[in-house]
């Protein structure tokens, strides 16, 4: 954002996740993969990553602007997981961070002649990135609201 502008930067940085996301996959699938098992054998968190996380969970854990996504795209591929589940999760879940931090550079450049622009960004991506974390908590809020009143289970 700050070079090339929020959307061209946007753009540029969508691209490059996507592309490091396939790459990191395959390669830890097709390299990675066997020498874990051999180490650690069938883990049992591997096994319900890779039957039990559907999109909606991959592009929960890729909204949460604090997890480290590129290293998850690693285990996915070690443990078999789709990528195109991975990819989905990706190609959406990075959407809201990738425009509100393409604006926050083109804003703190702005903000290197004119102040006020430079604030008013920061605060933008503190309000996004608080959003982000409400809609990837708020399905487990909901789930254990239910769980909780519900006497049957």
């Amino acid at each position: 954002g700050a070079f090339f502008g929020w959307f061209w930067g946007g753009v540029l940085a969508w691209c490059g996740q996507i592309v490091g996301t396939i790459l990191t996959h395959t390669l830890s699938a097709r390299v990675a993969r066997r020498p874990f098992e051999r180490l650690f054998g069938h883990h049992r968190m591997m096994r319900q990553l890779r039957n039990d996380v559907g999109v909606i969970g991959l592009f929960r854990l890729r909204i949460l602007p604090v997890a480290p996504f590129g290293v998850f795209a690693y285990v996915a591929g070690i443990a078999g997981l789709s990528l195109t589940k991975l990819l989905v999760a990706t190609a959406v879940g990075m959407l809201p961070s990738l425009v509100a931090y393409s604006y926050v550079g083109t804003q703190l450049m702005r903000g290197l002649i004119d102040p006020g622009s430079a604030d008013r960004a920061l605060r933008v991506a503190g309000y996004v990135t608080v959003a982000m974390l409400a809609v990837s908590v708020i399905p487990l809020v909901i789930g254990r609201v239910r769980r909780g009143s519900d006497p049957d289970r």
